[in-house]
């Protein structure tokens, strides 16, 4: 991805999910490569409340029922991608409550190590 990105001369790349795959390519190869890359690295959550803060994303209605947002350990704890969630689930929601230990301090759901469980 690296070496597509950089011969196509991308300047920034988008992850899209939960974590693991952004904090591969925004810090774990950069150290593995020993170098910079030629392109930003962001994560869908900060392109999509940069739109919003710009007035590009729109949305309709809101949700009536109670939502809370489960910060993603990597995103939050190891990216910084802390308010942006916030922003977005507030242009959506009438109720958003935030869970406790939220933000940094959040508890991480075990997910990136499988250590889920059904109850």
């Amino acid at each position: 991805m690296v070496n597509a990105a950089e011969s196509l001369k991308i300047k920034t790349v988008i992850s899209p999910e939960c974590g693991h795959a952004y904090t591969v390519i925004r810090w774990e190869e950069p150290n593995l490569m020993g170098r910079s890359f030629d392109f930003k690295v962001k994560h869908i959550v900060e392109v999509l409340d940069e739109l919003r803060a710009e007035g590009l994303l729109k949305t309709e209605g809101f949700e009536e029922q109670r939502l809370t947002f489960h910060d993603p350990c990597q995103l939050v704890r190891r990216g910084g991608v802390v308010q942006q969630p916030r922003n977005l689930m507030n242009m959506i929601s009438k109720d958003f409550i935030e869970m406790p230990d939220a933000g940094m301090m959040n508890w991480c759901c075990g997910g990136g190590a499988a250590a889920i469980e059904e109850a």
